[in-house]
């Protein structure tokens, strides 16, 4: 016989006067809960660190294994309650599904009516409806909409419906820092009142928030605080919101994020619970498994996490875990918004000059001998993005978009010194390495920057403003210098990169959020310079404040094959909000080899390469974003690809080259 009861720090396990040997399963498991076993009065005491998402799992395990070993088994009070209300929310999951699979299956009927509170101003669209009435009628849920489909507008209605019964009486926001802006925004067109918000800092979480609407973190400050966030949440009946959920993907128990972990500690101290994602499996099933586990803590709707992993796996499909899915999540898709379509993309390939063109082919030349030289090597060693093999198309990309690139050091893709020594001794040989010193020397300008600079000036003339996207940071500022010498008055330019402080905690004068506003908002910054990451989550450029268009052209300069930073960064300006005569342009920049006896400029081959393989992508990822949740091989964080992504980038790159017959 055991009992097992609770106290404020720990959970005690009382033995009877027989050995623990006696059970050996339960020995092992209190080892595995690092228990401290005290002879004495023969107790196992485990300290569950104040989470109840911690303790909700340990009683779980401890009933379970007790029922199963048939040991007589007691517990006080508190922990029979805690486990009547894990069985209860079990209960309460499957009321969920069903509630949310028949309000789903009405989302196209175009008649679908939803009745709001008188607060709430704003107009729902028709695609808008269904997501309000099922999210609501599930209680905890998850809005999977493609960007630009109103997931905060749907969310703020939702709200309004729970405060209107007093379900809640805030909602709390954790979100990318970028997105902080969005929601205050929002929240005003939703409300018709500029909210009391409270941007959550460690030193502001034990103030009195009474008078609080809008309370906003970001991941890392729930992270850092997780204790002062469970006494926030203990205080008021919240709407907790995770924003971008995806970043809460990792549920394995060896390698989980603090993110995913302090996020499912949080959830059960919530009231109710939302999780907004246009991407939620960048690259596997398995990343839902942590964002449903934080709607319905302990519930266990998809099992342990290895389970659903390995199911889904071996299916390549949800199966089973379809209709689980399906009822507590919506889903708008891309079709549904009927957002004007996109004007064809316009593709320029501009010639090197020969100095360009010449360290270009050279470094060609060697990247390709050396991965073709590594792909046959029983001993080729398969790198990360940022290691040597990713290092050598990020150099053939360097030397395409801009030889003085190879000058600088590599930050954005985290080069390491070793790595930057491997890449100069095997693709940069003594005379290149000259030709490059002499091109950064000699001040030299890559003419598709000149081009560039030119394209965007005469859109401005025209009273366009223009967004330009480059990956490499060294290129902002030489476009910024390109664009005096055109005499485009600097005060017109904007720039964000990750090197910009996010808002006005870090910077009042100079951040990124300062800086979309003032060129959505003042009609006198006509450009903005950016690069993809900084602009891929939580930011639209397309209207401003008062719904007129800010931005309709887009120019990318140069690209990688990141094709989720690519496909977001163009859902920047095209995105619902826009007028339905709005023509979206997207202006592609490739370099071509110098042109020989008059022929045509051929893009080269990496350019080339890109290009056919963000379109693959896209095209995939186009269909993955259907009314079934699809993963795809993408992942928006820049320097994060998995391996086997890496292998068949690269592997595509050489079978492209065969096809062209440039290799055999």
């Amino acid at each position: 016989m055991i009992n097992i009861s609770k106290t404020d720090q720990e959970l005690l396990v009382i033995l009877d006067k027989d050995s623990p040997d006696n059970y050996p399963a339960l020995g092992s498991l209190l080892k595995i809960l690092n228990s401290e076993y005290n002879p004495i009065n023969n107790t196992h005491s485990i300290n569950w660190k104040k989470s109840v998402y911690s303790l909700h799992k340990i009683l779980f395990s401890l009933s379970r294994l007790c029922k199963r070993d048939k040991i007589d088994v007691s517990f006080d009070n508190q922990t029979k309650n805690l486990l009547e209300n894990v069985e209860s929310t079990s209960q309460t999951v499957e009321s969920a599904i069903h509630a949310g699979l028949e309000i789903r299956n009405q989302r196209n009927d175009q008649s679908f009516e939803i009745e709001l509170p008188s607060k709430f101003r704003r107009k729902l669209m028709p695609y808008q409806k269904p997501s309000v009435a099922q999210l609501y009628a599930v209680g905890n849920g998850a809005n999977f909409s493609v960007p630009g489909s109103g997931k905060t507008t749907i969310s703020l209605a939702i709200y309004s419906l729970m405060e209107q019964k007093k379900e809640v009486e805030t909602i709390i926001v954790i979100c990318p820092r970028a997105a902080f802006a969005s929601w205050e925004d929002e929240y005003e067109k939703c409300f018709g009142v500029i909210p009391n918000t409270l941007r959550l800092r460690g030193e502001n979480l034990g103030n009195n928030h009474e008078d609080v609407d809008l309370f906003l973190s970001s991941y890392a400050m729930m992270a850092k605080h997780i204790d002062a966030f469970v006494e926030l949440l203990q205080k008021k009946k919240s709407l907790l919101i995770l924003d971008e959920s995806h970043n809460i993907k990792n549920g394995r128990k060896t390698n989980a994020t603090a993110y995913s972990k302090n996020a499912r500690d949080l959830a059960p101290y919530a009231k109710r619970r939302m999780i907004l994602s246009g991407t939620p499996c960048p690259q596997a099933f398995e990343d839902l498994w942590s964002q449903f586990d934080f709607l319905w803590p302990n519930a266990n709707i998809f099992g342990s996490f290895s389970h659903f992993s390995r199911y889904t796996k071996d299916h390549d499909d949800l199966g089973k875990f379809q209709q689980i899915v399906d009822g507590l999540s919506t889903r708008i898709s891309k079709e549904q918004l009927n957002l004007p379509d996109p004007n064809p993309a316009k593709v320029i390939d501009v010639a090197m000059d020969p100095l360009q063109n010449r360290i270009y082919k050279s470094i060609e030349s060697h990247a390709i001998e050396e991965l073709q030289r590594e792909t046959v090597s029983e001993h080729s060693r398969m790198s990360r993005y940022r290691g040597d093999k990713g290092g050598k198309i990020i150099r053939m990309l360097q030397a395409a978009s801009n030889p003085a690139l190879l000058t600088k050091e590599d930050n954005e893709f985290n080069l390491d010194q070793e790595v930057n020594d491997i890449l100069t001794r095997t693709l940069i040989d003594e005379e290149t390495s000259e030709l490059i010193k002499n091109y950064a020397k000699q001040g030299h300008i890559p003419n598709k920057l000149m081009e560039v600079c030119k394209t965007a000036i005469d859109l401005t003339k025209s009273d366009e403003k223009v967004v330009i996207f480059t990956s490499f940071l060294h290129n902002i500022k030489m476009i910024e210098n390109q664009l005096l010498k055109y005499n485009f008055d600097q005060s017109e330019v904007v720039t964000i990169t990750g090197q910009i402080p996010k808002d006005d905690d870090d910077d009042i004068e100079n951040n990124r959020e300062k800086n979309i506003r003032e060129f959505k908002n003042n009609p006198n910054r006509k450009i903005l310079i950016a690069t993809p990451p900084s602009c891929s989550e939580s930011v639209s450029l397309h209207i401003n404040n008062l719904g007129d268009t800010v931005c309709k052209h887009a120019i990318y300069f140069d690209r990688t094959f990141n094709a989720a930073q690519y496909i977001q960064s163009k859902d920047r300006i095209h995105r619902i909000g826009m007028k339905s005569d709005t023509k979206v342009t997207y202006h592609i920049f490739r370099s071509a080899y110098a042109s020989e006896n008059g022929n045509k400029a051929l893009p080269c081959h990496i350019d080339d390469w890109v290009d056919g393989r963000l379109e693959e992508k896209e095209r995939r990822m186009r269909t993955a974003l259907g009314d079934h949740i699809r993963p795809f091989e993408l992942n928006p964080e820049h320097v994060t690809m998995k391996d086997d992504e890496i292998k068949s980038d690269y592997a595509d790159f050489l079978a492209d080259l065969r096809k062209k017959g440039v290799i055999k």
